[in-house]
């Protein structure tokens, strides 16, 4: 789960890694108010998920508050690099005497993380590591032991830096470190770290990406970091895997592989599956937040409950999703197949609950529930 520039910029600050000031427009108003705030002169980037925003024409720097409008006109609702560009970071001008790179990486091949530094800042590592790759300082680093203030320093020396700058180097890839590490980050990257002309060392650029895995259990990261609609957020902080779909028949099958077979049916019959919502482990006792939060879409039709007890028993399964149904009372057509350990116990389940008849063959039930969502039948 990449962020946008500004998010990570958050996250850095909090860990005390210098940054520009800076503010989110996205509007030309907002953007022109933000730099008379901040002060001019300010650049004002595009806030997308893609790098090369300078080449493409989503960088630009204006003088004052109405070079800024101007800018952000010409920025918001561009299409950049295949991204539309809803929002703007206008952040005070850097005076800038030279470009460092910095980041923090998982390196698979050898697993572990890794620390990598070049003077030559401001351009695309992967050309460093092609042309000069003598440049660049790459030092793996031991979770059990960490990336200690020592070997920060260690990586800025063989990079070629000394004195103050050193030190101020060293500083920055510590906390760079600390904050890969305390949100499960796959990179933490800094390109340009910026040497002012007053000396100074500041993050002009963040790229952060974090481990999706590791989310439910990143409480502290900011609500407008996360990706995706309130729905997909609400259900990624339950533990749940839900995405939304465009179709209208609402889907809760156990398992990853079941619930793909289950949209693949629905389609084949001439439906729409509506979402991908997977009860699998012990989510199926999750399943009223499951359902609420698939039911709460707009314009679902049907639901369609596919449910195979293996390693979780059928009658376990069908208890939480029953209950769920007779408590939340959806106003459409339900239809459930279930097959499994103990599915005898769960289909009397569903009868007496639900009052309807569950199917033990996955292909009619799929066809049945395309049929009372569209009026066919």
């Amino acid at each position: 789960m990449r962020l946008y520039e500004y998010q990570a910029k958050w996250l850095f600050a909090a860990q005390g890694i210098p940054t520009p000031p800076g503010a989110v427009a996205t509007d030309p108003e907002q953007a022109g108010a933000a730099a008379e705030q901040l002060g001019v002169p300010v650049a004002l980037k595009a806030q997308v998920l893609a790098g090369k925003r300078g080449k493409a024409g989503g960088i630009r720097f204006a003088q004052d508050a109405a070079g800024a409008r101007a800018a952000a006109h010409d920025i918001l609702g561009a299409t950049l690099n295949g991204f539309v560009v809803e929002s703007l970071l206008v952040e005070q001008r850097l005076d800038i005497a030279s470009e460092l790179y910095l980041g923090i990486t998982t390196d698979r091949s050898r697993r572990c993380p890794v620390a990598i530094f070049s003077a030559s800042g401001g351009v695309e590592i992967e050309e460093v590591a092609r042309s000069e790759p003598e440049k660049l300082i790459v030092m793996p680093i031991d979770v059990a032991v960490g990336f200690q203030t020592y070997h920060a320093m260690n990586l800025a020396l063989r990079g070629g830096l000394g004195g103050k700058l050193l030190t101020a180097v060293a500083d920055v890839a510590s906390r760079l470190y600390d904050v890969y590490w305390q949100y499960d980050a796959e990179v933490a990257e800094i390109n340009p770290l910026v040497v002012t002309q007053s000396g100074q060392v500041v993050a002009a650029d963040a790229r952060m990406s974090i481990d999706e895995n590791a989310l439910p259990r990143q409480k502290n990261l900011p609500k407008n970091a996360m990706p995706g609609s309130d729905l997909e957020i609400a259900a990624r902080e339950q533990g749940l895997t839900y995405i939304p779909l465009d179709g209208d028949i609402c889907i809760l099958a156990n398992g990853a592989g079941l619930t793909l077979a289950t949209m693949d049916l629905i389609a084949a019959h001439g439906g729409r599956p509506a979402n991908f919502t997977e009860v699998g482990g012990g989510n199926y006792l999750k399943a009223r937040q499951s359902l609420a939060i698939a039911l709460s879409r707009p314009r679902i039709k049907a639901l369609f409950v596919n449910v195979f007890g293996a390693f979780a028993r059928a009658d376990h399964i069908a208890d939480g999703f029953t209950q769920a149904l007779v408590e939340l009372k959806p106003d459409l057509p339900i239809v459930a197949c279930i097959r499994g350990t103990e599915e005898e116990t769960a289909w009397r389940l569903v009868r007496e609950r639900l009052g309807i008849e569950p199917y033990k063959d996955m292909d009619l039930a799929a066809a049945a529930v395309v049929a009372r969502a569209y009026g066919r039948g």
